[in-house]
């Protein structure tokens, strides 16, 4: 029975050393590890719990940081904003500092060119402040998200454009552009049927209209005259291509674009009068590929569009792509010359004879990327126009008549028609001279629709290309105003004196100042009365005739701009500003606010990753001690139970 009883005690002493040497091992690996699953068996599902605590207190860290980063965006973006309300302080101060009427033109212009310089800078601010190489302004407000630790935990910024666009006019209505756009015969042949007569001067480009004999066509024969012109052009190309591929072989055909390096000299015609040419217009008065156009008239064009004929509509058609064979050209069409348009569609479109005219579409300042895109500032009028009385609309001069004729790229108002029988298809009258030199023609309340046929009236308005020399006898035309003194359509004006008018509105006069006003002007009924102090907004679409009548008043009226106009603009940018601001403002208190929340939230998450994952240090080291202790009393047992042990084989033995 002892022996039995000091085995049992043998192998229970064993068994408790073996567990008090494990858990002091474990403890020793949790206190060198700091962890309490310190071995993949260790408390598996805190594991689990640790390492969702970790995703969320890592993903919050990272959301801080971006949001710090956000704060940087929005501030910036404040920071431009109060440059911004500084220049518009500056633009208001200018403001009132240029009405004043004992202002000289020296300091108007001074007053302007700041005035300039403040909107550009202003413009650079919108258009050029980044932050982190992303523009600041170009974002719908709040359109922008950042993370705040993940689990759906985002946020919206983001700073919303501003639209000054007051500040930024079109061509036609800056300061010295006329208000109203003259149509231009844009691509008119430089000089037509060119022939034998004379040589065919070098570095230009040409297009045959007349081929001659057929025996003269080859374009290989030197001795033939398509041959000789071939030797004198760096390249032929056909009417109709459109690759851009010159030609070197074949007859010469109608339409064919010569090139000429070389003079062509009159010999080289010999014999041969019906090789005709015109001349491909260059210059300012040149298409150019990429540029849109508007039709203004079309002259002796029918309009009518056949890629295989050499008429001035197929020439359109040929270089647009948003033109196709059949279609037939308007007035009032606006096209686009295609940007990779060939040598022969150019040289073609370049070379009208038809008598179109065309209206350049001026360069969108506020484009689809918003409006703090690529805008070009022009003040639409002087600071000073607030309150300073000027002569708006004054005719640049009446009464021309007889030898002075009419200059080229101007407007008029027929006052008299004179000599009778001045038809416009008569070019034996100024009538005909008028109209082969004009691109339009308007009656005096016709609105915008151009007047080919019948005589010449009083009241018409003549839109020149061209010169004319000489008037008929008893023909007195006034020149309109196109000046910095020209009224402008969409602006308000109030009336400072009343000159020679009484005021009495009756729309049927062509003559009266009243009527021309009322006519441009939805604000003023047929019958009433202008007196000192009337406020009038010119329309937007007042047409040809309006805008000419209201820019070539003849009773000595002075005027103002609406005592406020440019303030008001400068206030209505402001109130944009002071938006954005507050956008950017609230924005960056939000995401201050958030941040303080997710700060306090990461401290949590890292609270309950530590709960989880991090050892205990001092119960860990008190349960080490108590291992340790047990591990000792155990290996003292078993050192005494191998005693009791090695005395009874001594008794056996």
């Amino acid at each position: 029975m002892a022996n039995i009883g000091a085995t049992t005690a043998f192998y229970k002493v064993e068994t408790s050393l073996t567990r008090a040497n494990s858990e002091v091992s474990k403890s020793m690996e949790r206190l060198a590890t700091g962890r309490q699953n310190a071995n993949a068996g260790d408390r598996s599902s805190y594991v689990a719990m640790a390492d969702t605590f970790r995703l969320d207190f890592v993903g919050t860290k990272a959301g801080i940081k971006g949001a710090s980063v956000t704060m940087g965006y929005l501030e910036t973006g404040m920071r431009v904003l109060d440059s911004a309300s500084a220049l518009l302080s500056r633009l208001q101060e200018l403001a009132v500092l240029g009405a004043n009427d004992t202002n000289t033109t020296a300091d108007h212009e001074a007053i302007n060119l700041e005035a300039e310089a403040i909107a550009d800078e202003f413009n650079r601010l919108m258009t050029t402040s980044t932050y982190k190489g992303r523009d600041v302004f170009n974002e719908t407000a709040g359109s922008l998200y950042v993370a705040m630790g993940g689990r759906d935990q985002e946020m919206t910024f983001g700073i919303g454009t501003i639209d000054y666009s007051d500040m930024y006019v079109e061509e036609a209505r800056t300061i010295a552009g006329a208000t109203v756009t003259t149509p231009k015969a844009f691509g008119r042949a430089a000089a037509t049927g060119l022939d034998n007569s004379g040589a065919i001067p070098a570095n230009k480009t040409y297009i045959l209209t007349g081929i001659g004999a057929a025996a003269e066509r080859p374009y290989q024969t030197a001795a033939k005259v398509g041959g000789k012109f071939l030797a004198d052009t760096s390249a032929v190309f056909r009417g109709e291509n459109s690759d851009g591929v010159a030609i070197t072989t074949g007859d010469t055909e109608v339409g064919d674009v010569l090139v000429v390096d070389t003079e062509i000299a009159t010999g080289d015609f010999a014999g041969e009068a019906d090789f005709t040419l015109k001349e491909v217009v260059t210059g300012d008065l040149a298409f150019v590929a990429g540029e849109s156009y508007t039709i203004s008239s079309l002259g002796g064009s029918d309009g009518a569009v056949d890629d295989s004929v050499f008429d001035d509509a197929g020439a359109i058609g040929r270089a647009v792509n948003g033109i196709a064979d059949g279609d037939t050209l308007t007035v009032g069409q606006t096209f686009t010359v295609d940007v990779d348009a060939s040598v022969a569609e150019m040289a073609h479109l370049n070379a009208l004879t038809e008598g179109i005219t065309f209206i350049k579409v001026s360069d969108t300042l506020l484009d689809e990327a918003g409006p703090n895109k690529d805008a070009e500032f022009n003040l639409a009028h002087l600071p000073s126009d607030a309150v300073v009385a000027r002569g708006m609309g004054a005719a640049s001069e009446t009464g021309r008549s007889g030898a002075s004729g009419l200059d080229a790229e101007k407007t008029y108002i027929v006052r008299t028609v004179g000599t009778a029988g001045n038809y416009q298809d008569d070019v034996g009258n100024k009538g005909g001279d008028i109209l082969a030199a004009s691109s339009a023609l308007y009656r005096q309340n016709g609105g915008d629709t151009k007047i080919t046929t019948g005589a010449i009236t009083a009241g018409d308005v003549i839109v020149l290309d061209s010169a004319v020399s000489g008037l008929d006898a008893g023909m007195i035309i006034d020149e309109v105003n196109t000046t910095t003194t020209a009224f402008l359509a969409g602006q308000e004006y109030e009336i400072v004196s009343m000159g020679t008018s009484d005021g009495s509105v009756d729309i049927t006069s062509f003559t009266a100042d009243a009527a021309a006003i009322a006519r441009a002007s939805s604000d003023i009924a047929n019958g009433a009365t202008l007196v000192q102090g009337t406020k009038f907004t010119v329309d937007a679409d007042a047409s040809v005739t309006e805008l000419a009548y209201l820019n070539a008043l003849r009773e000595g009226m002075t005027f103002r701009m609406s005592s406020d106009t440019l303030t008001k603009d400068i206030e209505a940018m402001q109130a944009l500003v002071n938006t954005a601001r507050v956008q950017a403002g609230s924005q960056y208190a939000a995401l201050e606010s958030a941040v303080n929340y997710t700060t306090d939230l990461t401290a949590q998450y890292e609270l309950g990753y530590n709960t989880v994952n991090d050892v205990n240090f001092s119960m860990e080291t008190a349960h080490l001690a108590k291992n340790q202790i047990l591990q000792q009393a155990a290996t003292a047992m078993l050192a005494q139970a191998n005693s009791g042990q090695q005395g009874l084989l001594q008794l056996i033995t």
